[in-house]
């Protein structure tokens, strides 16, 4: 059974490089607090790395090009 999933999101940032590569950036803002930055980038990425997943996948079939060539990047605002 086909099941239809309907999902809203949007990136900051999508830039086609002219190597053909696509970059999506996408900023957060979650509160750090006195985390270290690399401990508070693996929580960063627990949260939405599923998130940029469904972006590379999105940008793969829009720009009809495979999505090894998609990158995502998450930058913290502040």
């Amino acid at each position: 059974e086909e099941q239809v999933v309907w999902v809203n999101g949007k990136a900051d940032l999508v830039a086609v490089c002219p190597d053909g590569t696509i970059r999506i950036i996408d900023y957060k803002s979650d509160a750090r607090g006195d985390l270290p930055e690399a401990e508070f980038m693996e929580i960063i990425h627990e949260r939405y790395d599923g998130q940029m997943e469904l972006y590379r996948q999105m940008m793969a079939i829009t720009f009809e090009t495979d999505v090894d060539k998609v990158r995502g990047e998450f930058y913290l605002a502040g």
